[in-house]
């Protein structure tokens, strides 16, 4: 495996400073999933613009770096921010 498909693979988990991860167990990505949001139904949807959007608490949020390029893709939030 090359170094740019070790990084492209690699996890990257989110936390606040008072949410430790204190077991990997419940934080490892299962192989069906791409992102991992533990308790991510706690939230009511909101709403902008018309649109009904998905809130997921950002406690603690894992994903696989290419994911989270994905996700971060500036060209896809342009259209939120209009």
């Amino acid at each position: 495996m090359s170094n740019r498909d070790a990084i492209r693979r690699a996890y990257l988990l989110t936390s606040d400073t008072d949410l430790w991860p204190i077991s990997r167990v419940i934080y490892d990505l299962p192989a069906d999933r791409d992102v991992l949001s533990l308790n991510a139904f706690c939230c009511k949807p909101f709403e902008h613009k018309r649109k009904s959007y998905h809130m997921i608490p950002m406690s603690n949020i894992g994903a696989r770096i290419s994911t989270w390029r994905n996700l971060s893709d500036r060209s896809a939030c342009t259209s939120l921010l209009d």
